[in-house]
């Protein structure tokens, strides 16, 4: 019983950009969604220890992860214990606890508690839904580009890249028609969200991952399972769909929409602008001046640069740097190498497209600074859902292998 109220805690972390619509003080180092974390971390380790069930080495990327979050907080205590913007540290020292622990929490909970994965995609379909809905009401009631619950548009961008590839996974997956019809409003809502947005590098980002994902379906998914009639014939059905569908959105975009197309090719042509690319590429070289003073722990706190990767560098050093593409690379690799080893559609689904809204974000990173204390732990917790979901292929078939 103890065990099943810990896994249910799970369930909440979907729900922390809602917890944004309620009033916070200001300057404050911990938010309610802070409060929320922490208590399912702690909740989860405590009952982990209490059953002797603990243990951080669980699935390929555990090492460099504690690596890299090792690095990290040494490279935030040290200014912290010389008092320089002990403020700003901590709120890096929590987001770095946070990560790590939400990542572990969720690995530990899905390797023993399957059940609770349908219920954290269920609640993000939700919540994903209500956020861009919202959205999308906020432009025709305003005209202005909307924030929804976050604090602006770029915001938004960045949680929808994240979330708008696992609700098409879920849609062209999944055989319940329930989960389908749900995943189909998120994608639909988001979609418009992430347009009405006018975020440049949400839109690449949404594009070079939703096609990653149709080309996997629709040509790739024959070899890791065996297709019968009827999965081909669905197939080729889901082909002619997003093909109709995609012809009648450019007839429309081009010849009856024009005031929003030429919104829209003004916006996105001035990412090559000198005021865009020019004041980026200024930040940058500033950022890296910054960098080159203190290499290899960075300096803690760090002024938004726009750029994750030279966030991460000039938050923590050069060495985490390495240690976070490392991270990634083998997060990439183990699903790419692996996939093969989940037999089930939805749950190969759901590994394809959670890894594809992680890549979304990195994409992102290129133009923001994508990890903030609100972002990071939906950031974590799909790398761990993604994780946990391998691992268990892994297990199963090498329980298999053994039998023969």
């Amino acid at each position: 019983m103890r065990r099943g109220c810990v896994a249910y805690g799970l369930i909440l972390i979907p729900f922390i950009p809602l917890l944004n619509i309620l009033p916070s003080p200001e300057q404050s180092l911990f938010y309610l969604s802070d409060v929320l974390v922490l208590s399912v971390i702690f909740w989860t380790i405590a009952f982990s220890l209490a059953s002797k069930s603990y243990c951080l080495m669980r699935t390929d990327i555990d090492l460099p992860f504690l690596g890299y979050s090792l690095i990290s907080a040494l490279a935030v205590l040290v200014p912290m214990v010389s008092k320089s913007d002990v403020e700003g540290n901590i709120r890096l020292f929590k987001i770095l606890f946070e990560s790590y622990f939400i990542y572990y929490t969720t690995v530990a909970i899905l390797v023993f508690r399957r059940d609770i994965l349908e219920k954290v995609i269920f609640a993000t379909l939700i919540v994903c839904s209500i956020i861009s809905i919202l959205a999308v009401f906020q432009f025709l009631k305003t005209g202005s580009v909307p924030g929804s619950v976050f604090n602006d548009s770029e915001m938004l961008s960045i949680y929808l890249t994240l979330v708008l590839p696992l609700a098409l996974g879920v849609l062209v997956y999944s055989d319940e028609r329930v989960n389908r019809v749900l995943a189909a409003a998120a994608f639909l809502s988001g979609g418009m969200a992430l347009f009405l947005s006018y975020s440049r590098a949400g839109w690449i980002s949404g594009a070079v991952t939703s096609l990653i994902l149709a080309i996997h379906y629709l040509f790739f998914a024959d070899r890791y399972l065996r297709t019968d009639r009827a999965g081909r014939h669905r197939k080729k059905k889901a082909l002619f769909v997003i093909l109709t569908l995609s012809s009648l959105l450019c007839l429309w975009f081009c010849y009856v929409e024009r005031l929003v197309r030429d919104i829209f090719y003004a916006r996105f042509m001035s990412i090559f602008s000198d005021y865009t690319l020019g004041g980026r590429v200024d930040l940058w070289k500033s950022a890296w001046r910054l960098i080159q003073d203190s290499p290899l722990l960075g300096h803690g706190a760090f002024p938004n640069v726009y750029n994750l990767y030279l966030q991460v560098a000039g938050q923590f050093g050069l060495v985490a740097l390495a240690f976070f593409f490392f991270l990634f690379l083998k997060f990439f690799g183990v699903v790419f190498i692996r996939l093969k080893n989940v037999k089930s559609p939805r749950e190969r689904g759901i590994v394809v497209a959670g890894s594809l809204g992680v890549l979304g974000l990195l994409i992102v990173g290129m133009a923001e600074s994508a990890l903030g204390s609100r972002m990071s732990p939906l950031f974590w917790m799909q790398v761990g859902m993604v994780m946990a979901l391998q691992k268990m292929a892994d297990n199963r078939q090498g329980r298999a292998s053994g039998s023969h």
